[in-house]
């Protein structure tokens, strides 16, 4: 069985800068992993390359078996690869059901469908009694909640969280973090 995701001697410049050099490393299913590293080490800009927003300059991205490498994002979260953002900034005018059903359209055959996906994954984060209020008057762990929602809604089997824990009080951190470890054993 392929591994889930291998990224192999992936490198990226941005003009004279090395943002990353020959990395290396492989994901299995249902394992979760952490890249630990200082601000600037390119932690986002390796998210960036695996979900397609920047192609690598050399090496190459595999994911269950499919080679990705320069692929749109868009086909490569159609091959089951989510991801949060460092920095949450939900629709300033749209609910979190109408954000988190932006991300069940990748999977959903229609909108009666997209909207009960939604709601279940709103109840699968904690979520649901949010639903109706504007993504922009959440608290900053419900923001790190609905960037999760939004990216579970797609139906990844690879799930990238970047920096799911910045700004979190020590309680906050664990209350996502079991969330997580729940969302990996549900792969």
């Amino acid at each position: 069985m392929a591994p889930l995701l291998e990224v192999r001697s992936v490198s990226k410049r941005f003009g004279g800068l090395r943002a990353l050099t020959d990395v290396s490393f492989v994901v299995g299913a249902a394992e979760i992993v952490g890249i630990i590293g200082p601000n600037g080490a390119g932690k986002t800009t390796l998210f960036n390359l695996i979900t397609g927003f920047y192609p690598p300059e050399e090496g190459r991205i595999v994911v269950d078996g499919h080679d990705v490498t320069g692929e749109a994002s868009y086909t490569i979260c159609r091959r089951g690869v989510a991801r949060t953002f460092q920095i949450s900034k939900p629709f300033a005018n749209l609910t979190v059901l109408q954000t988190v059903r932006i991300g069940a359209l990748n999977r959903a055959p229609g909108m009666d469908d997209a909207t009960e996906r939604a709601g279940a994954v709103l109840k699968r984060v904690g979520l649901e009694a949010k639903r109706d209020q504007l993504g922009r008057h959440l608290t900053v762990v419900e923001r790190k909640r609905l960037e999760m929602a939004r990216a579970l809604a797609t139906e990844p089997r690879l799930l990238l969280l970047d920096e799911v824990a910045a700004g979190l009080t020590p309680t906050e951190v664990q209350e996502l973090f079991a969330l997580v470890r729940k969302t990996a054993a549900k792969a």
